[in-house]
């Protein structure tokens, strides 16, 4: 329908009010979709950064979250406090499927010209279905920036350095002490 139209009165009430009623859909699309949109990217920069690729399906997805499930195994063994949402990885894992192909109808909505085709395509709720991904990947993403802080603590009270440059000066005395003693034991003779 030309805007034009929508315009017009016209002075049978149910149909005006119809008009009406559409023209304000019309004039929400574009704010919605660009909201949509604005979201998904937000989304699926996170997404992108950690798969390193724009192509990820299902089986991506489940290989994620067992390498997760090992972090975490290894961070209970190491005996760094991180807490492990077993709720959380489960629903991802149960869910890859649907999350793969939301993050599919999220790549085909960015690229729609179309604007009410778009919103169509966001339609489904996409995002939410990401959001779960996403959730999962900040928090392990928290709990590597915890672990790390952890270890740079444990290597200092061990007496080294967070960097490990500390290691060769840590027992450069002792190195020395032995290098004297070779020579005063190289310089002996054995009778």
């Amino acid at each position: 329908m030309d805007k034009s139209e929508l315009q017009l009165f016209d002075p049978v009430r149910p149909r005006r009010d119809s008009r009406e009623y559409l023209q304000r859909i019309l004039e929400r699309i574009d704010k919605v979709v660009d909201a949509e949109i604005e979201k998904s990217k937000e989304l699926m920069t996170i997404i992108y950064a950690s798969f390193e690729s724009e192509d990820i399906d299902e089986e991506d997805i489940q290989d994620l979250v067992e390498k997760i499930v090992e972090f975490y195994d290894e961070t209970n063994n190491s005996q760094v406090n991180v807490k492990y949402d077993a709720a959380l990885i489960d629903s991802v894992r149960k869910y890859a499927k649907s999350i793969s192909a939301a993050i599919s109808d999220i790549q085909v909505a960015q690229k729609i010209e179309n604007r009410l085709d778009c919103l169509v395509m966001f339609s489904q709720d996409p995002i939410r279905k990401v959001e779960r991904l996403t959730q999962l990947l900040s928090k392990v993403d928290a709990d590597v920036d915890t672990v790390k802080k952890e270890m740079e603590v444990r290597r200092a009270k061990l007496g080294g350095s967070a960097t490990g440059n500390n290691s060769s000066e840590k027992y450069s005395d002792e190195k020395q002490i032995v290098y004297e003693i070779r020579n005063i034991l190289s310089g002996m003779e054995v009778r």
